[in-house]
């Protein structure tokens, strides 16, 4: 991304005086300020605490530029980010920012090294990882059901329905309707299209139409 000329000088020379800032915006309008420095830097208006934990992406082992996603890890600490602004989901599809600045000159601006949000959150003790995908990837999901000549459920669950105690243990499913008709008896809970043809089907035409 576009940085200015004044930054970009400074980041060719061998010594640098830069640090990460992460910007984290929540679902509920709040914004998580951190920085990698071991001072507080004030960066447009907005007050960038040190000491929440976060790993820089040269820490985590990624290069500064690696495509997304990411996992970034964090401490749980109520000063910087607490239990409750997990628990009460405000970090779900947070937008998360990570960019890089000169400490010493901000007014070089900054560049732009991730843009995306989280999508996933994995607590271990008092550490955090959030996996952290791009905004664009949103597009890319499949949103709601879709048709399939096997079967969606999973062999036993709720949708299925079949009581997993009355076939031995290693029982497994090919979620093919015949199998569920035959073996299982179950084809009320079949979660699947399987007369719906499939692409071949649709795309054929008959001969001397």
């Amino acid at each position: 991304m576009k940085i200015s000329p004044a930054l970009h000088h400074h980041l060719q020379q061998p010594l640098t005086t830069t640090a990460y800032l992460w910007h984290i915006s929540l679902s509920n309008g709040a914004l998580l300020a951190y920085t990698s420095h071991d001072r507080a830097i004030t960066y447009q208006s907005i007050l960038f605490r040190p000491g929440a934990g976060l790993m820089t992406p040269s820490t985590l082992g990624y290069p500064d530029e690696q495509e997304l996603p990411f996992t970034c890890e964090a401490i749980i600490d109520d000063d910087y980010l607490s239990i409750d602004i997990i628990n009460n989901g405000l970090l779900d599809h947070a937008k998360v920012e990570l960019w890089l600045v000169n400490y010493d000159d901000l007014s070089q601006g900054h560049r732009v090294l991730r843009v995306g949000e989280i999508v996933k959150i994995h607590l271990q003790g008092q550490r955090f990882y959030a996996e952290v995908a791009g905004l664009g990837d949103r597009l890319q999901a499949r949103l709601g059901q879709f048709y399939s000549s096997t079967c969606r459920a999973e062999l036993g669950d709720k949708k299925c329905g079949v009581m997993l105690a009355q076939y031995p243990s290693q029982i497994r499913c090919d979620k093919r309707f015949s199998t569920c008709v035959s073996y299982f008896n179950n084809a009320i809970n079949f979660r699947g299209e399987p007369f719906i043809p499939g692409q071949s089907g649709l795309l054929s035409v008959e001969k001397g139409a």
